[in-house]
């Protein structure tokens, strides 16, 4: 039986048209897939923009939405809205055996051979996601508005606080 194809995963070889588009909804079971019980809830729209030109193929992608997360002070949901842009630029070489990525410090480019041209967005998606995310991830950032701490959880965090203080 042969294993279902990825939705992610793009043949440059069978794109026919000069231009196209990929959608995709990225949602909680996508994170899922990748073993991450970090996020409790996305709501994601991932567009993918296809300009194939002779030697080259331009990706531009665009990510927009939400990841709930886990409030790093007091546990609670924290919403954090994402919205990532970047283009990935696919050219083809025969001196490569696998996928070799480059940064040129605006975009990326990605060498693929001609025998084996096939680009699985998914990981770049998820990392993608995932570094839109910020190191410490709490409700009052300035990014996220009007949420708050769970002031019960505040509250005993500071009891709990002044009691170490006063034992030393």
């Amino acid at each position: 039986m042969e294993a279902k194809k990825s939705i992610y995963i793009i043949d440059i070889n069978d794109i026919t048209s000069k231009n196209d588009s990929l959608n995709y909804t990225i949602d909680k079971e996508f994170f899922s897939s990748f073993e991450n019980d970090e996020v409790l809830d996305a709501n994601c729209d991932v567009k993918i923009l296809i300009e194939k030109s002779n030697n080259s193929t331009k990706f531009d992608l665009t990510i927009e939405g939400t990841l709930s997360v886990q409030c790093d002070r007091c546990l609670e949901e924290v919403i954090f809205p994402i919205d990532f842009y970047t283009v990935i630029y696919v050219k083809s070489t025969s001196e490569i055996e696998e996928n070799t990525w480059n940064d040129n410090g605006e975009d990326e480019i990605l060498w693929v051979n001609p025998n084996n041209a096939t680009i699985d967005f998914k990981q770049y998606i998820y990392d993608s996601l995932m570094l839109s995310l910020p190191m410490q991830r709490t409700h009052g950032n300035e990014n996220i508005g009007e949420q708050e701490c769970n002031s019960d959880i505040l509250k005993l965090i500071t009891f709990v606080e002044e009691k170490e203080e006063e034992e030393e």
